[in-house]
């Protein structure tokens, strides 16, 4: 039987025919050289018209007058066009590697679309594309776009988005929120502010409030308390209760908070306080007797970190744990009133005495890089100075909550993807790039922890310049920007349901600074060619060695 078997297996093995292995046809030359590629064009193109040139027969000879068939590329934005003539000029086929969208190509408007939403600029675009040989929308075309469609459709995106938040909170307890301000540059010469406020706890971003200098009378100082003023105004408008505000040390809103909320408890960022606390240590281990006060700068910034940490409300907690670090960097840790969180009471002795036990290692206690300093001394003395000061003593009650602003600092790195402070921008340009960078953090500001296969947390190195320490972060999953692929939906409706021309004049929205002066400059600008003539007759007056 098993013979039988076997039989009939060969048997059947031998009507199998083995396909010989095709080798397939390249029809692309390989690139050898630069110049090989430099002359010819490039484009962007889609499956579907891909693969109707693909089924395209053309015959060699025009049917009409029997003459010879040539093809004419040519550029059309970020597409390309074939055309095919015979030699009588007779138009035999057109083909497309895009689609029309409204009379003009796909390409061009979703390369518009996604060259803002991804935090791209023009400029940029159009130089990478025009290195490569690709065609790109023109620039006027690209502004229309993004004036028409794009800007508009993003700010309501975010403004429902933004409602849907705010109803999580209008019912329940007051909420803790954390305020600060971005200017457009650094310095005294910036012409936006962005203020933004975000729960504490969660982090989710309530109000965002753009502020141009012309509506904070040409002075860029002023942006950030307006800023400040109108957000708070819009949380009380929807109706959002809200008990403590934490916000920077900055005098004017300090101001505000006195003055217009004294039912809203003012918390101070404690990152800032222990910035400035360290400084005010550092300037005073400049004096050369104060010099040894300078290697204990980074411990009793973090000893303010502590006092704050453990506060609980209780500002006298913070006064009474700075003071105790005068003690401490004179190598005592316990004395008649009081003693160190590291030493701990274990029992007594046969005298009644009491016998302490030293949490710390031993090379915590014996640092050469950080010797204690002499019970008296100049450092000693210029450090209580610091901590004795009223204006920072005063500030203690506002540091007793610990709060701290860390994540709208993170926030505001995200900016940076989206608006750079080396690109100028026009302000509904600007507030669109702010408002996508706000939906970028609301979407991925809870990301977990990247696991291994095994199921370990991921971790990658990095390194602090200022404190010459190396340290770990925890890897994240990446980013999701499925939010993305809705706002380009609902851009494309629009333009879909846009029956009027794009070559219309655009009408400037009501909340935009231009309606209450064209720029901010603060005289009215002469005629070009009185420029010019001023220009030419200085270099007149220019040296030949000035000219070498």
């Amino acid at each position: 039987m098993n013979d039988l078997k076997e039989e009939e297996e060969t048997e059947a093995d031998s009507e199998i025919e083995i396909q010989p292995k095709l080798k397939v046809q390249r029809l692309n030359k390989p690139i050898k050289t630069w110049t090989d590629i430099n002359s010819q064009m490039c484009c962007l193109s889609y499956e579907s018209a891909l693969l109707e040139l693909a089924s395209l027969n053309v015959p060699p000879t025009c049917s009409k007058y029997q003459a010879r068939i040539t093809n004419r590329p040519s550029k059309s934005g970020t597409a390309m066009k074939i055309l095919w003539v015979c030699e009588n000029g007779h138009n035999i086929y057109q083909w497309c590697s895009q689609a029309k969208f409204k009379y003009m190509n796909i390409g061009d408007f979703l390369l518009s679309t996604y060259t803002v939403l991804t935090g791209n600029n023009y400029a940029k675009v159009e130089l990478l594309l025009k290195q490569m040989g690709i065609g790109c929308v023109n620039k006027a075309t690209f502004y229309k776009i993004q004036a028409l469609y794009i800007c508009p459709e993003v700010e309501n995106f975010w403004k429902n988005g933004v409602k849907d938040t705010l109803l999580k909170y209008k019912d329940g307890n007051p909420l803790v929120v954390i305020g600060d301000g971005r200017n457009d540059s650094p310095g005294h010469c910036a012409q936006y502010c962005v203020y933004t406020i975000m729960e504490h706890d969660s982090h989710d971003i309530l109000a965002q409030e753009i502020i141009d200098k012309r509506e904070a009378e040409l002075k860029s100082p002023n942006m950030e308390r307006l800023g400040f003023e109108r957000a708070l105004k819009h949380l009380a408008d929807e109706k959002v209760p809200i008990a403590e505000v934490v916000t920077d040390a900055h005098i004017q809103i300090a101001a505000t908070m006195r003055k217009d909320h004294p039912d809203k408890k003012h918390a101070l960022d404690v990152w800032h306080g222990g910035k400035l606390y360290g400084k005010a240590i550092s300037e005073a281990a400049s004096k050369k007797k104060n010099k040894d006060l300078l290697l204990w700068t980074k411990n009793l910034v973090n000893h303010f970190w502590y006092c704050c940490e453990h506060a609980n409300g209780d500002a006298r907690k913070i006064e009474k744990g700075l003071h105790a670090s005068l003690k401490h960097i004179a190598d005592v840790h316990v004395w008649p009133t009081g003693n160190c969180a590291h030493m701990k009471l274990i029992g007594y002795d046969g005298n009644g005495d009491e016998k302490w036990e030293d949490s710390r290692s031993e090379d915590e206690m014996n640092d050469p890089d950080r010797p204690y300093l002499s019970k008296g001394s100049p450092a000693v003395h210029a450090l209580q100075e610091v901590i004795q000061q009223a204006r920072f003593m005063k500030k203690f009650p506002m540091y007793s909550n610990f709060r701290h602003t860390g994540s709208l600092e993170s926030y505001h790195n995200v900016i940076l993807m989206y608006a750079s402070k080396r690109q100028i921008f026009g302000f509904e340009g600007f507030k669109t790039r702010h408002r996508l960078a706000a939906l970028d953090w609301m979407v991925n500001k809870g990301r977990e922890q990247r696991l291994t296969k095994d199921g370990k947390e991921m971790w990658h190195k990095k390194y602090n310049k200022n404190t010459n320490s190396w340290y770990v972060e925890p890897t994240k999953v990446d980013k999701s920007y499925d939010h993305l692929a809705v706002l380009v939906s609902n851009i494309m409706v629009s333009r879909i349901n846009d029956d009027m021309s794009m070559q219309r004049r655009i009408t400037i929205n009501i909340d935009n600074p231009k309606l209450l002066a064209p720029t901010i400059a603060k005289t009215t600008a002469p005629d070009k060619n009185v420029l010019i003539e001023g220009k030419i007759s200085r270099s007149r007056f220019s040296t030949d060695k000035d000219k070498d």
